[in-house]
C-alpha cells in the first residue's frame, strides 16, 4: 500500500526541520510512519502537537525528559 502524502497546500507556513538523527533511528521512524500509512511529516507534527497539548509539565518540559531542579525556587503563596 503506498504511504499516503499530504496534499500541496495542507501545511500551513511549512518549515523544514534541520535536525540530524542517526540513520536507524530514522529507518525505525519511516516504518512506523508507512505502518500508519502516512507521511513521516506528518507523524512528527502529530508527535509534537500531542506533547505540546498533553505531556508538558508546569515546567514546560516534557513528563518524560528529567525535570529541572526546584530546590532554590522559593515558594509563592497565591493566598
Amino acid at each position: 500500500m503506498a504511504t499516503r502524502r499530504r496534499r500541496r497546500g495542507e501545511v500551513l507556513d511549512p518549515k523544514q526541520l534541520g535536525y540530524l538523527v542517526s540513520g536507524s533511528t530514522k529507518d525505525r521512524f519511516d516504518a512506523v510512519a508507512d505502518l500508519a500509512d502516512i507521511g513521516s511529516s506528518e507523524l512528527i507534527e502529530l508527535l509534537i502537537l500531542r506533547m505540546l497539548d498533553n505531556e508538558l509539565t508546569d515546567q514546560g518540559i516534557p513528563a518524560w525528559l528529567p525535570q529541572k531542579d526546584r530546590s532554590e525556587e522559593l515558594p509563592i503563596n497565591t493566598a
